[in-house]
């Protein structure tokens, strides 16, 4: 499809509070750098980034508010199921109104979850003009002030530049090493 829209969800783990059951599984010591003094124990109240099950939680309490508040075939639905990983939104659309359409449908949907959807982006300017300057990409502002035209966004390990709507990753060159035992 010739419409990309990619945008990301501010704070995901930490949006997600645990139930009271589960915060004692998620205890942490802390002694503030003072080795001196006894370790304090405390729990997190939400989803701590960094743990090997955070994502999947995470996850799951996305799916699960928009599955409770969504039919089955609407298209805010299948591209929340479809198009993230994780907190990362990546899909291509037909046209430029069908983007607008599902970036408002997107955000509507995820908000009345406590999920803010922000760096908005896209490859044709107007499907995200009418947003808030604050949840769009911060490249892209340079791109649409017309301050900076090679702007690239990285979204999943990717570089894309928006304007010409190409994807790559950047590499560096390593210094051979020389073999030792």
């Amino acid at each position: 499809h010739a419409v990309a829209i990619t945008s990301d969800i501010k704070g995901m783990f930490h949006q997600i509070r645990l139930l009271p059951e589960d915060k004692p599984l998620l205890r942490f010591l802390w002694r503030n750098l003072q080795c001196d003094t006894p370790a304090s124990v405390y729990e997190w109240q939400v989803v701590p980034f960094g743990t090997t099950c955070s994502p999947c939680c995470a996850t799951f309490s996305v799916l699960k508010h928009v599955q409770e508040n969504t039919d089955p075939c609407e298209n805010s639905r299948v591209a929340v199921e479809k198009h993230f990983y994780v907190d990362n939104y990546l899909q291509s659309v037909i046209s430029a109104d069908k983007a607008t359409e599902l970036v408002n449908k997107l955000q509507a949907l995820l908000a009345s979850g406590g999920f803010e959807l922000r760096q908005w982006a896209s490859n044709i300017p107007s499907v995200i003009a009418h947003l808030p300057v604050e949840v769009r990409s911060e490249k892209i502002e340079l791109w649409l002030s017309e301050k900076q035209w090679d702007v690239t966004e990285s979204t999943l390990g990717l570089h894309w530049v928006c304007q010409v709507d190409t994807l790559g990753y950047k590499t560096r060159q390593r210094e051979p090493q020389v073999p030792t035992m």
